[in-house]
């Protein structure tokens, strides 16, 4: 509590003297309090004790009065009651009445309850009983009562009468209060001025007196308090000549000390404080409760608050502060984790300024202890990263369009594919069976022609989708055993006819300690091998092409294989080099004509490469060759190796072996061309072959006939064949062991990785994708008509 006067005024000394005198202290209050308290129980205890003895006087008088009042109307009117002169009664009465202003009532009663009553306002005859004519003794009685007879509470007072010994009757006489209540309430009042005059020079004499004892005390105390508000020039001026003397010397030089501390530590914090107003870093300081102490210019200028908006305030009003965080960032800023761990490193979260932005910043904060190792305080440090965060959501943005337009061509150039891939189904188909008919040499060389160029169109169409689903993220790889050496043979065995067209030399070589049972994907190794080797051949019109399969690297879980693919064609120009591996991109523009190809080949092979692990390059010389090589991450085979009776079905030449009977086969395809060449495959194995257009149709057909195979497409109008194909499962759960279940293949013209797992999930059992020939549909046949088993010859068809 600050003892200066507000209203103190340096230029007057004397105005300022009398201030002090008049000012109330903290010791003088407590003394003067304490005297007055003494004071009012003294003055309390001695109005407890007289009041009572007052109040008894009064009533005593108004007795008095009431006792001469009977004793003259007794005197005058015994006998005039005894003789009924009642005028002479009511005379002398009505006149006590009237001349006594006390008196209200005069009431005069015989024992057998006649009375008389008078009043100022005149009197009257009746008869009355209870207090009027009490039984019992007669003796004099006085009460405060209130009676019909007066219109106030009165003092009663009743006094029995006789003559000749003999006892008549009452006499009642009725005293007015008012007189009463004001004697008592100027009591009252001169009690109360009696009492506040002695209370009033009491608490003044305890004042001066206590003011007087207290003045060296307050002297040092105001002058602590002056100093305790930073003046260290204040001195205690105390002449007492005892040890309160002493005291204020001791103070004296105590602040002396301090003034000289404070002038360092002031030097010291302005040096400091300039060191962190300069920082550009936020930095705040706070409590260990989390009570903002300090922040810096960086910190108001970030958030947008002024220093007295932050100061004292929670560091939760700028940063997350909950006691159970979620987020494992949030945890390690926590206060309590900050107090436990001893510092907090380089995390990111937020900053809320006053607008209520929250600010990306990297935090950190430290603890700081003071004396016997206490943590005094807590330095939190942060790093505004707003511009980065926003570059980097730019960049985020960007990057998310570049893919999103990405897969939008890649969706594109499957679905075209997919177009693509359903009329070339009908030609091929059709040319197979044209090729199978008897034609003169003329028509045979004429289909053959037609027969490649749909072939080398479905090439293209082949690799435009391989691009599109590694461009989608669709192609998985699908490892499997294998022997390193058959699968060049069979790739390099590919190559022959083309080589013998050429004239060009083909070889391959595999390095002895390359070991021969690997695990891989074999359909994707191929697919680059045989990338490579074709554009090989494409562009070495003389030479050789050579193929040399190598050890780079032996690990305890997988190992490195090199291959390499060398050529003496025409090399490839240094501008062209560095976008050899870019989708669409030949090697020559200029022979783009010459040569034919997508362009697709090599970017294909290196997403495979990549997929697979390893790396792919070139090595070329204009006018004398190129060296193609690529690595494959390719571990051990753990496991013999097993015939796979599906192992690419589609690739391996089938031995058509036709069952001993016609099988009869429901085909279920919407377009009229692919319903004609499916049929016409489908007779030519050996089949009886019903046709429909429709999912629906088809499930009816099902549970009509007895069919041994279904080909079902997946897209068509009204039911597709997912529907149609969990129709037909769910009718024959139902139907339990009644019903054979009959084997369904899808046949689409999508190629995406994961349309196998669809159909699979429909509750088809295999996949054939199109376009397809008569070898790939009589290895379906094959697979699954010889585990049903085939109707006793009284069944149908």
């Amino acid at each position: 509590m600050p003892l200066e006067n507000p209203a103190l005024h340096p230029g007057h000394p004397l105005r300022n003297r009398l201030l002090n005198l008049l000012r109330p202290q903290r010791i003088v209050i407590r003394v003067a309090l304490i005297s007055s308290a003494l004071i009012i129980i003294s003055l309390g205890l001695f109005v407890l004790a007289t009041i009572p003895y007052q109040r008894t006087a009064i009533l005593d008088a108004m007795k008095s009065e009431a006792r001469s009042t009977v004793t003259s109307i007794d005197q005058v009117t015994a006998s005039a009651i005894i003789t009924e002169d009642f005028g002479t009664v009511v005379e002398h009465c009505l006149r006590v009445v009237q001349e006594s202003p006390s008196i209200v009532y005069v009431v005069v009663t015989r024992n057998d309850g006649f009375s008389l009553s008078m009043t100022k306002n005149g009197w009257e005859q009746k008869t009355l009983q209870g207090i009027w004519a009490p039984p019992g003794e007669r003796v004099a009685s006085s009460r405060f009562l209130d009676t019909d007879i007066s219109k106030e509470e009165v003092f009663h007072y009743s006094h029995p009468f006789q003559y000749s010994g003999i006892d008549w009757g009452w006499i009642h006489i009725g005293l007015s209060l008012k007189k009463f209540n004001s004697d008592i309430g100027n009591m009252y009042r001169r009690t109360s001025l009696l009492a506040l005059l002695c209370l009033t020079v009491g608490v003044l004499v305890a004042f001066l007196f206590a003011r007087r004892l207290t003045k060296p005390i307050s002297a040092l105390a105001l002058t602590t308090e002056k100093v305790a508000r930073g003046d260290l020039t204040a001195r205690a001026e105390i002449r007492t000549g005892d040890e309160l003397e002493h005291l204020g010397h001791s103070f004296n030089s105590m602040t002396e000390a301090l003034q000289k501390s404070q002038r360092d530590i002031v030097a010291s914090r302005e040096y400091t404080e300039n060191i962190i107003g300069s920082m550009n870093d936020t930095l705040i300081v706070m409590t260990p409760e989390g009570i903002i102490e300090q922040v810096n210019r960086a910190t108001l200028t970030l958030l947008g608050y002024e220093e007295k908006e932050l100061i004292g305030t929670s560091i939760c009003k700028i940063i997350s502060c909950g006691t159970e965080p979620d987020d494992e960032q949030e945890r390690s800023y926590n206060l309590a984790g900050i107090v436990s761990k001893g510092y907090v490193s380089n995390v990111e979260t937020t900053y809320r300024a006053k607008n209520g932005d929250l600010i990306p910043v990297i935090f950190s904060a430290s603890l700081m202890h003071g004396s016997r190792s206490s943590i005094q305080e807590i330095v939190c440090v942060a790093l505004d990263i707003a511009e980065r965060k926003r570059a980097e959501e730019a960049l985020h943005l960007a990057k998310d369009a570049a893919e999103t337009a990405n897969r939008a061509k890649s969706q594109f150039l499957a679905n075209m594919s997919h177009e693509i891939r359903t009329p070339m189904n009908g030609v091929l188909g059709m040319l197979d069976l044209l090729l199978d008919s008897k034609m003169d040499e003329s028509q045979l060389r004429l289909a053959h022609m037609a027969h490649s160029s749909a072939e080398k169109l479905l090439e293209v169409i082949n690799d435009i989708l391989d691009f599109s689903k590694i461009e989608a993220g669709r192609l998985e790889l699908l490892p499997s055993d294998f022997k390193l050496r058959k699968l060049v043979d069979d790739v390099t065995e590919s190559f022959l006819v083309k080589a013998q067209k050429k004239g060009i030399r083909l070889s391959s070589t595999i390095d002895g300690d390359v070991p021969d049972r690997l695990q891989g994907d074999t359909l994707r190794l191929r697919q680059i091998l045989i990338n490579l080797l074709g554009n090989a051949f494409k562009f070495t019109d003389a030479g050789e092409v050579f193929l040399h399969v190598s050890l780079e690297e032996d690990s305890m879980k997988s190992m490195t294989i090199r291959f390499s693919v060398r050529d003496t064609g025409q090399g490839i120009d240094a501008t062209t080099l560095p976008h050899i591996f870019e989708a669409f991109s030949q090697a020559d523009a200029s022979m783009a004509r010459r040569h034919e190809g997508t362009g697709l080949g090599l970017a294909i092979s290196k997403q495979l490469v990549e997929m697979l692990g390893g790396s792919i390059g070139v090595e070329t010389t204009l006018g004398i060759g190129s060296l193609f090589w690529f690595t494959a991450q390719l571990p051990r085979s753990i496991s013999p190796l097993q015939q796979d009776d599906t192992f690419e079905t589609e690739n391996i030449l089938t031995e058509i072996v036709l069952p001993p009977r016609k099988l009869r086969v429901l085909l279920a395809e919407d377009n009229l061309v692919n319903q004609e060449v499916g049929k016409l495959i489908l007779e030519s194995l050996n089949c009886q072959v019903d046709v429909v257009g429709d999912g629906a149709i088809a499930f009816e057909a099902v549970f009509t006939n007895s069919y041994d195979l279904l080909f079902m497409d997946c897209q068509m109008p009204k039911v597709d064949g997912y529907e149609a194909a969990r129709m037909i499962r769910e009718r024959e759960a139902l139907s339990g062991e009644k019903v054979r279940r009959i084997p369904i293949v899808a046949l689409t013209a999508h190629a995406l990785e994961g349309d196998r797992e669809l159909c699979l999930a429909a509750g088809m059992d295999d996949y054939l994708s199109k376009p397809f020939n008569s070898d790939q549909i009589a290895a379906i046949l094959r697979r699954w008509t010889h585990k049903q088993p085939y109707p006793s010859d009284d069944q149908p068809g």
